[in-house]
Parts: C-alpha cells; sequence; structure tokens
C-alpha cells in the first residue's frame, strides 16, 4: 500500500514501463520469474533504488533498497541431503539474521500485515522502534501473476529491506573472529 505519488517518464522506454519504481521486489520477482523456467530452486537478491517524488522538488527522492527471492527445494541436490523439502519462512529468517548478525544490527520480528504477503506469515523488521523491512511468503495471486513457474503450493519467500534506515544502525568498530587459517572439510573420504 503506497499512496505517494509515482514520477512519471515523459519518455518511457515501454508503455507499461511509464512511471519510477516505489519498490525493486518487482524487479527481482521478475528475474525469480524468468530463472523459474529454467531451475527448481532459486535465491537471488537485488540491491537498487526506488524513486519517491517529493513536494514541491524538482527530482524524486531516491533510497536504496535490498530484495530477497527465495523459492524451491531447500537442498539442492547435496549428497546425503536431498530430502525435497522447500524453503520456508524460518528459511528466509536464517538468511535475514545471518545477514544483521554480520553487520551488527539487533533486528526483531513482528507479525504484520501487506496485500503483498500471505496473512499470517509475514514479518515487520524492527530496529529498536523503527521499521527498515518486510518479510514473508508472497500471496498465491503475487506469484501467479509474475507468470513463475512453481510446484503447486511452493512457497515464494520475500523480504524488502530499507537500506537508507539500515545503513546508519551500522556500528563503525566492532571486534571481530579472524579466519581460520586452514578452510573447513566438507566430505572427508577414505577408501580401502
Amino acid at each position: 500500500p503506497d499512496d505517494r505519488p509515482y514520477v512519471t517518464l515523459s519518455n518511457p522506454p515501454a508503455p507499461d514501463r511509464n512511471v519510477m519504481r516505489h519498490t525493486i521486489l518487482a524487479s527481482t520477482l521478475e528475474a525469480t520469474a524468468a530463472n523459474s523456467r529454467h531451475a527448481e530452486r532459486i535465491a537471488l537478491f537485488e540491491i537498487g533504488e526506488v524513486y519517491i517524488a517529493g513536494e514541491d522538488e524538482l527530482l524524486p527522492d531516491e533510497l536504496t533498497r535490498l530484495a530477497i527471492v527465495m523459492t524451491g527445494k531447500r537442498a539442492a541436490g547435496e549428497w546425503g541431503h536431498n530430502d525435497g523439502t522447500t524453503f520456508d519462512f524460518l528459511d528466509l529468517k536464517g538468511v535475514l539474521d545471518a545477514f544483521f548478525a554480520d553487520l551488527h544490527v539487533a533486528v526483531t520480528y513482528e507479525a504484520a500485515t501487506h496485500p503483498t504477503y500471505r496473512p499470517g506469515r509475514t514479518a515487520r523488521l524492527l530496529a529498536g522502534e523503527r521499521q527498515i523491512g518486510i518479510a514473508g511468503e508472497l500471496q498465491p495471486g503475487v506469484v501467479k501473476g509474475f507468470e513463475m513457474r512453481v510446484e503447486r503450493g511452493q512457497p515464494v519467500l520475500a523480504a524488502d529491506i530499507d537500506l537508507e534506515a539500515l545503513l546508519p544502525l551500522i556500528p563503525d568498530h566492532y571486534r571481530y573472529t579472524p579466519l581460520p587459517a586452514y578452510p573447513p572439510v566438507r566430505e572427508d573420504l577414505a577408501l580401502v
């Protein structure tokens, strides 16, 4: 739900592209739909600008956003991990938790409603009292509208994060653990 006016282009590149975007989630979902024709497992992100018309201003406000989309099988045919389960909200939450932990920003999740996301499967991302994003499972109508080729009932998960609100919350200095001297061993086979 966005009642702010769109920035209209006087010379649009296509008839259906005559306004500047308010969210980058739409372009990320278009990429997901294109990839769904070739891949069963999709996990991607996009960082880009959105354009909000300012009051009595010649140029719009350009705000940086991050969108994340995940759908498909949880494990991509890895040895011993092909149980056929699909991504769910907890997988998306795990990606977001790791992202915010690496940035040293404390974020909480609060149940929310949004017309793009399914009721009961949507959360607001809060840093303190400030909302910095929204995440959840997309409505089936949204998935159908973008013509994604996903199995019936397979969830498409998405997050839309306001980087303009997030960047000031990242501390300038923090402690870190140095990288290990030797890489981890993922599989160890011994043949006799």
